[in-house]
């Protein structure tokens, strides 16, 4: 029998859940370190590098919030286009 581990998917949305806690708190930096744990978890879900790329966008981090949009769309995830213009990113 395989035994499967759960334990990421909780951590993943435990990360995911207070990063939103605190992006809505304003405190992008913390948003961003927990954010970025749940994508060392689950790399593939574009919808952790949109929110993490706007928690850099809001701490003035520009660099940084264009490279997580660009692997965002790569994933899949429709931006808004101001956002992405913003950005200096082509729809």
């Amino acid at each position: 029998m395989v035994k499967i581990n759960r334990i990421p998917t909780r951590q993943y949305a435990y990360y995911v859940e207070r990063g939103d806690a605190y992006f809505a708190s304003s405190k992008f930096k913390k948003a961003i370190n927990d954010y970025s744990k749940a994508i060392e978890l689950k790399p593939k879900n574009g919808g952790i590098y949109f929110k993490r790329s706007y928690a850099y966008y809001r701490s003035k981090s520009f660099t940084e919030a264009r490279n997580d949009a660009i692997k965002a769309k790569e994933l899949g995830i429709k931006m808004p286009a101001r956002y992405l213009k913003a950005l200096r990113i082509n729809t």
